[in-house]
């Protein structure tokens, strides 16, 4: 009898698992321990509009975990001829290399998410004012994804790199 691993290693990550979440305190504080990150580094969309838009962006650039990387006006992503837009090595490199704009790896978009359309339970918006690694946050992508955002904001030299996650989970207000 043969047996599919695929179906066993989604239970055993987590794909596609659902939380559920009293309100966006309880999100936060649950991801700021897994993650080992400051809770006033998660982001919420402050509209299900603006949420939509980033969920079209996101399903267009074929972006899994690692949004990109943005340095002043511009973003930069995994370029898709790389074909490895959630590989560990390459976002790492790049989020560790001290200008993006180097990389071979990457390509260089129009930033067009709107900093103003996101909140933290905090009520702040995400200030920008150096190199920011932007990663995307939810419940279904899994621990594999979970634990390679958390080794590469591990890794990263936060003198010259921020960052900050954007979660795409609906959660009940």
């Amino acid at each position: 009898m043969f047996i599919s691993c695929k179906p066993l290693f989604k239970s055993v990550d987590g794909i596609n698992k659902t939380r559920e979440y009293a309100d966006n305190k309880e999100y936060v504080s649950y991801y700021s321990k897994k993650l080992k990150v400051d809770e006033n580094s998660i982001f919420f969309f402050k509209t299900q509009e603006a949420l939509s838009l980033f969920f079209r962006d996101l399903s267009k650039s074929h972006v899994a975990y690692f949004y990109g990387i943005k340095v002043d006006d511009k973003l930069y992503r995994i370029s898709p001829e790389t074909g490895k837009s959630a590989c560990l090595g390459v976002i790492n490199q790049a989020v560790q290399q001290e200008s993006v704009r180097e990389n071979s790896n990457y390509v260089e978009f129009e930033y067009t998410l709107d900093n103003n359309l996101l909140t933290n339970h905090a009520d702040e918006h995400p200030i920008i004012s150096k190199k920011v690694a932007v990663f995307v946050l939810s419940d279904k992508l899994g621990n594999t994804n979970h634990n390679a955002i958390k080794k590469i904001i591990r890794d990263m030299d936060k003198e010259t790199t921020d960052f900050f996650l954007i979660s795409v989970d609906r959660i009940a207000e």
